[in-house]
């Protein structure tokens, strides 16, 4: 942070320190992309993945799904959701997988 309370990093990773943000809003962006994958049904799963954007298919011999995507991070906490975030703004088809 230089004298002005500035850090010429922050445009860079998309951090806002506007200090009047108006009222908070309801909504959540990322939910938007959500895909719920505690549902039994394989099919159902296949079908909101497909919803998303995501290319699946399903090998039945070998008993799994391929999901074609550009990137894969593990975890979505501070450092994982940051990377999915900017992987994503810059065009990228991108899945969390978050344990919990």
């Amino acid at each position: 942070v230089d004298e002005d309370m500035k850090n010429r990093f922050w445009t860079t990773v998309g951090y806002d320190v506007t200090q009047d943000r108006g009222e908070p809003t309801r909504e959540r962006p990322l939910d938007k992309g959500v895909v719920d994958t505690s549902a039994k049904d394989g099919s159902s799963l296949l079908q909101r993945l497909s919803n998303h954007g995501l290319r699946v298919a399903e090998d039945h011999r070998r008993n799994l799904y391929t999901v074609e995507c550009d990137a894969v991070v593990v975890g979505s906490g501070c450092g994982g959701s940051v990377a999915a975030a900017l992987l994503a703004k810059s065009g990228y088809k991108v899945v969390v997988m978050e344990k919990g």
